[in-house]
């Protein structure tokens, strides 16, 4: 016999060890309170741990896409000319170098505007 055949036959071996053993731990071990206080405490951990999580992530990705807009998908890069899919890639090369305290200090008006603008007029 070859390695792989082995390999497979062991594991189709511990497959069904390992499930004849949950069934058994299903029926035996948790009985229905159990499982009822379980999913109660899991509930009340993991809900709205996921929530603040997807909360942060929503409030995080507001200040990101205000200081990269040139991330975002355009109509022209799915129905535009050649020209205008070069003109964005042309300008989203120039953006994409531009550091983080020049983008936030160009939104906020302190400093002047450089680089192509965007999205560009085409």
């Amino acid at each position: 016999m070859s390695t792989r055949t082995v390999i497979l036959i062991l594991l189709s071996v511990a497959y069904l060890v390992a499930g004849a053993g949950l069934a058994r731990l299903n029926t035996t071990v948790f009985r229905y309170s159990d499982r009822l206080l379980l999913r109660k405490i899991l509930n009340v951990v993991f809900m709205p741990a996921s929530l603040i999580l997807l909360s942060c992530l929503a409030l995080a990705s507001i200040p990101f896409f205000w200081l990269y807009p040139e991330r975002h998908a355009r109509l022209f890069d799915f129905e535009g000319s050649p020209d205008q899919k070069s003109a964005l890639a042309e300008a989203r090369s120039v953006l994409r170098h531009k550091k983080i305290l020049r983008r936030l200090a160009e939104r906020l008006h302190l400093a002047s505007h450089t680089g192509p603008e965007w999205p560009p007029k085409l």
